[in-house]
């Protein structure tokens, strides 16, 4: 089934700007679209599902706040103004300016199950101005801040897809990340639906332009692609813990990933030899072995062995565990 026809005005009017009045003191297109960001925003948080609201009503705002923001990102507002569209009105709710990719595009958010969460709204609301940006390089001189913090001189080659944070005192992006550096925010994988899904995600990300993140849609298909297959790694998020093989492969004796996942048989404490003296024994597995094992095992056979102890202990340091 094509999708319905759904113009700019009848997007204007799904978000509640009923008239061009709220333009009245804009200058430029710049400030009317901050007005219906801020007007869209509060409508989010406003109808969403997880703050009790209407299901229906938020996808609606969603996919009417989406096509507005397309045309204003593509320079295909009418004649320059939002306000365009109101004088334009053919007396039937109607006015020109929508296209079948618009269609498409509302269709999409109108129709989809999958809601990004209320925090990313919630996050993006406190928001005027995007936090980041991503953007090719432009002249290799650029240090990333995390290899710079590491000890690193490798600059951000010429070309290659940088990540940037906004600084509020001078407007401008900068701490500039090589990709594969950059942590992505909470802000921004919350307002991720389907992460298995590369369309879905560059959606979604896409979804974001001018309210958390800008810059995707200016990069070509090669470095969006790049983009995509880095955020939709879960250990590339802040806060993800680093993979089980990673940490194995940094434990004493360098044991390797293989190794660590092969099954070996059960090995007990008082199975293990004591270590020369002075040395620490370096094993090629990693035997796994439960605190009564120990308790039980004979202490002369555990001099000398290094011990990897896991848990929570909020007797250390005041904690109170996971939660």
């Amino acid at each position: 089934m094509a999708p319905q026809h759904h113009s700019p005005l009848s997007c204007l009017k799904d978000i509640g700007i009923i008239d061009a009045s709220c333009f009245i003191s804009c200058d430029a297109l710049h400030e009317e679209f901050a007005i219906i960001k801020k007007t869209a925003k509060d409508l989010f948080l406003a109808t969403h599902p997880d703050k009790g609201g209407d299901p229906a009503a938020f996808r609606v705002a969603h996919a009417a706040f989406q096509v507005l923001k397309s045309l204003y990102n593509n320079h295909r507002v009418l004649n320059g103004s939002y306000a365009n569209y109101f004088a334009n009105d053919k007396g039937d709710g109607t006015a020109d300016g929508g296209s079948d990719d618009l269609d498409d595009l509302y269709s999409h958010f109108a129709t989809s199950e999958e809601v990004p969460s209320y925090e990313h709204f919630e996050e993006a609301a406190r928001e005027e101005v995007p936090g980041y940006r991503v953007e090719l390089a432009k002249s290799g001189r650029a240090q990333c801040v995390v290899c710079k913090r590491d000890g690193a001189k490798e600059p951000i080659a010429k070309g290659d897809v940088r990540v940037g944070s906004l600084d509020e005192n001078s407007g401008a992006y900068g701490r500039w990340h090589h990709l594969r550096c950059w942590k992505v925010p909470r802000k921004i994988f919350t307002g991720f639906t389907d992460i298995e899904d590369a369309d879905v995600t560059l959606r979604d990300l896409k979804s974001m332009e001018e309210v958390l993140l800008c810059g995707i849609s200016e990069l070509d298909s090669n470095a969006q692609s790049d983009v995509l297959q880095h955020v939709m790694e879960i250990a590339n998020w802040v806060g993800s813990r680093k993979r089980k093989t990673d940490a194995v492969a940094q434990l004493p004796g360098n044991m390797s990933a293989k190794a660590s996942t092969t099954k070996k048989p059960a090995t007990s404490a008082s199975q293990l030899t004591a270590a020369p003296a002075g040395q620490i024994p370096h094993h090629s597995t990693f035997v796994p072995m439960h605190l009564s094992e120990v308790e039980s095992a004979d202490k002369s056979s555990l001099v000398g062995r290094c011990f990897v102890v896991t848990g929570y202990f909020p007797e250390v340091g005041g904690g109170t565990g996971p939660d």
